[in-house]
């Protein structure tokens, strides 16, 4: 069986119908985002579908990163999106727009790898000057969270394999007290451990005390 591996994530040759295609095991998470569409620019594009990609974006660079796989269907199939060399540089340009609109330096926050995937695989391109291409969007997490657009108040973060909006007040507010929870489970586990020290000398006291003890009787 025909398989290969693309930016972390292994497909491997199924048939869809009687269409030989390519799967992934590897399931949506809160690091993997799957998306299918590809028509982000240009003669019938969807750029509702940009927003989207920019919330998810959002959400990873809050949570612990994550990428981004276009051209892949919710349930692992390998669909691939169809990109000219046009659309690969507008796609290129507007993650490079949207990273330094969120104050952060593009290079080392994200990264845009693009796949051509062999056409025995998939449905044919049919848009003029096209290939179907399989991309990975790689976003690092930020050490600050992102509010954007900055006078909305509003955080994206990742749950599980979900992308999800809230108050940034009350995310702030929340990641506070479990920071506060886990300095205090930390704090006990030191001194858990010193109390058991303390036990541990305990007994070595105990024990040289009984031999002081016995050589005074003789």
């Amino acid at each position: 069986m025909t398989e290969f591996e693309f930016s972390g994530i292994t497909f491997k040759e199924t048939y869809f119908g009687k269409k030989l295609s390519l799967v992934t095991d590897t399931p949506e998470s809160e690091c993997i985002e799957y998306k299918q569409f590809g028509r982000l620019f240009g003669v019938n594009s969807e750029p509702y579908r940009l927003e989207e990609i920019k919330k998810t974006i959002l959400a990873f660079l809050n949570t612990n990163g994550g990428k981004i796989f276009l051209g892949v269907s919710d349930n692992g199939y390998l669909v691939g999106v169809d990109y000219t060399l046009i659309d690969k540089d507008n796609l290129l340009n507007h993650l490079k727009n949207l990273i330094i609109n969120f104050g952060l330096e593009y290079d080392n926050m994200i990264q845009c790898v693009f796949h051509k995937i062999d056409p025995k695989y998939v449905i044919p391109c049919t848009k003029p000057g096209a290939e179907r291409y399989l991309v990975a969007i790689d976003i690092k997490k930020s050490t600050e969270p992102i509010i954007y657009p900055r006078d909305c108040n509003i955080i994206y973060t990742r749950l599980l394999a979900s992308t999800l909006d809230g108050n940034y007040n009350e995310w702030k507010a929340r990641n506070k007290r479990k920071a506060k929870k886990i300095s205090y489970q930390i704090n006990l586990d030191e001194l858990c451990s010193k109390l058991a020290n303390i036990t541990i000398n305990k007994s070595n006291i105990d024990a040289i005390m009984g031999v002081l003890q016995k050589k005074s009787l003789i």
